[in-house]
């Protein structure tokens, strides 16, 4: 055998090597699941921050949709349209509303119907404090001005006495 073998120098260096790296691979073991946990954690607080932060995205969104109506003639309530008159509840105030009017609204061409609906419930309309809470909520929730949501109202009055003068002609 060499000489070299016999030396305690050189079976102790192996042995001591082996030890350590078998040491610190444990301190690295232990280090990493400890981080993994740490990192699990972190992963559920951003989950939550994540979702909170698409709700506020989303809401976004929906207020960008654009105008409650089309720019097109006639105008129209887009989704975003229909949405605020059903949950103010305008069409069925067009219905009431309509009733009375009718008679002002038969015989006229379509463009004045039009006029007619939009003053009325612009400048003519006197609502009832639930009304008006309806109105003043509809335009804070979804970021328009009382114009616009009276526009709503004009145009579902509109469409219901075109369609009441259109049946009172025939």
């Amino acid at each position: 055998m060499p000489e070299w073998f016999n030396n305690p120098l050189f079976i102790f260096a192996p042995i001591s090597g082996a030890i350590a790296l078998i040491w610190k691979f444990g301190g690295w073991y232990t280090a990493v699941n400890t981080d993994r946990g740490d990192f699990t954690d972190f992963m559920k607080a951003m989950e939550g921050e994540l979702k909170e932060i698409n709700a506020r995205i989303n809401g976004i969104f929906i207020r960008l949709k654009g105008a409650p109506f089309t720019s097109q003639s006639p105008l129209q309530l887009t989704d975003l349209g229909h949405t605020i008159s059903k949950e103010m509840l305008a069409e069925q105030w067009a219905i009431q509303v309509a009733t009375d009017l009718i008679d002002a609204a038969k015989g006229k061409p379509d463009h004045e119907i039009h006029e007619f609906a939009f003053d009325y419930a612009k400048n003519r309309m006197i609502p009832t404090k639930t009304m008006d809470e309806h109105i003043r909520s509809a335009a804070y929730k979804y970021s328009l001005s009382r114009g616009q949501v009276l526009e709503i109202m004009a145009i579902e009055l509109r469409n219901k006495l075109m369609e009441w003068a259109k049946q009172a002609n025939e």
